[in-house]
């Protein structure tokens, strides 16, 4: 009875609070500590040769070694899906990490770029709506085709997205939404 409410506890949690928002939160965490205890407490009991009573609590105690299995793999200790969840989720995030280095070493390059670096208020790349952007000086700011993303609250500084990244980073969204629907059906499986 116990492990049916705690199921249900878990839908309503996930449904309600949206599946998608379960990914790195603590409940996770918790969920994987409280399956691991359980099996344990539940060894303990069967084991109890002295205590039937004790004994036959575990035997009615589902065996949850498949479930915490599952968990173990796909659940780390803070709460994030591991790349371990699925094969699928690994190579997403592999790809993932692959095209933001390529855009990373594109952009250091497009910045190095002399004509290009006395525009810029920054070399270092930055983040604008997820994706890789260059702090550009705000009256410069049509000097670098690309696209607009953001400016500074001060106005001085334009934050542009560069044509020579654009189609990385419209791969690398493309990956982003896979990922997470990768994310939401392992939520779902577990």
């Amino acid at each position: 009875y116990f492990f049916e409410r705690l199921g249900e506890y878990f839908r309503q949690y996930f449904f309600l609070g949206g599946i998608a928002r379960a990914n790195g939160r603590p409940e996770l965490a918790v969920l994987l500590r409280f399956l691991c205890g359980a099996s344990r407490l539940r060894r303990a009991l069967i084991d109890l040769r002295d205590a039937p009573h004790l004994r036959a609590i575990g035997v009615d105690v589902p065996d949850l070694v498949d479930v915490l299995e599952e968990y173990e793999r796909s659940v780390d200790d803070s709460g994030q899906l591991a790349d371990t969840a699925t094969p699928r989720l690994a190579d997403l995030r592999r790809r993932i990490a692959e095209i933001q280095d390529l855009v990373r070493q594109r952009l250091d390059r497009f910045a190095q770029r002399a004509d290009v670096r006395v525009l810029l208020r920054s070399a270092h790349p930055a983040i604008r709506d997820g994706r890789f952007v260059l702090a550009v000086r705000a009256e410069s700011r049509g000097q670098i085709k690309g696209l607009y993303h953001d400016r500074s609250s001060t106005g001085a500084t334009a934050y542009v997205e560069p044509e020579v990244v654009v189609e990385e980073q419209n791969q690398l969204r493309d990956l982003v939404i896979d990922e997470q629907r990768e994310i939401t059906a392992i939520l779902w499986r577990l």
